[in-house]
């Protein structure tokens, strides 16, 4: 048997008798969208530090990658190894290489530079959490 129950948001919803003596339900599905809206929140603090999302930063390689390297490919047209780093939403051009270890080189050194404080503040914001 279902009831015809009014939630606090005024929606109208049919409930299962089982599910009202046992307090299963307890609203019309807000208070789960709420509370999704606040985990993803929390989510979103965990691996952001400033607007920077540090899980992307430890994602592994894509299955795609030629170069072995993430942010180094070979510019087939002019015949040079490439080198990017992206921070923050923008892309940094490392430069052109002749050498594909000149282009993972630069690649490592932007790493420690732009990367490797993000990182490390996440592992320290996360041992905090816990």
């Amino acid at each position: 048997m279902a009831w015809r129950c009014k939630c606090d948001c005024d929606t109208y919803v049919d409930v299962k008798g089982i599910y009202l003596t046992t307090e299963e339900t307890k609203s019309c599905g807000c208070l789960k969208r709420d509370q999704d809206k606040v985990n993803l929140r929390d989510m979103y603090k965990a691996s952001y530090i400033d607007d920077v999302n540090v899980s992307l930063l430890k994602s592994k390689l894509r299955s795609d990658n030629k170069s072995g390297v993430k942010g180094v490919y070979y510019n087939s047209n002019k015949k040079l190894w490439n080198a990017y780093i992206g921070i923050g939403g923008k892309r940094l051009d490392l430069g052109s290489f002749k050498s594909k270890s000149a282009a993972i080189k630069a690649r490592k050194q932007a790493e420690d530079k732009y990367h490797k404080p993000y990182l490390q503040g996440h592992d320290e914001k996360r041992l905090k959490k816990f």
